[in-house]
């Protein structure tokens, strides 16, 4: 079995990129329109990491603060 080499989404817009200087005006379109979605969904994962982090950041503090208070 081969083992696929994986890449970054900064490499992948890249490639992406350079394919699109030689493509015609209709794949150029689909291709910036790929580069566009990869990047949204990039800042959307990390929107939703920023916000998974401070819930779990409450919700620790709360329990910490309900343990010491058992105490």
């Amino acid at each position: 079995m081969t083992t696929q080499k994986f890449y970054s989404d900064t490499e992948i817009i890249d490639g992406l990129q350079i394919i699109a200087e030689k493509a015609c005006d209709e794949d150029f379109a689909m291709i910036q329109c790929a580069i566009e979605r990869i990047k949204r969904k990039k800042n959307q994962i990390e929107f939703q990491g920023d916000r998974l982090r401070i819930a779990a950041e409450h919700i620790g503090f709360n329990m910490i603060d309900e343990l010491q208070s058992y105490e």
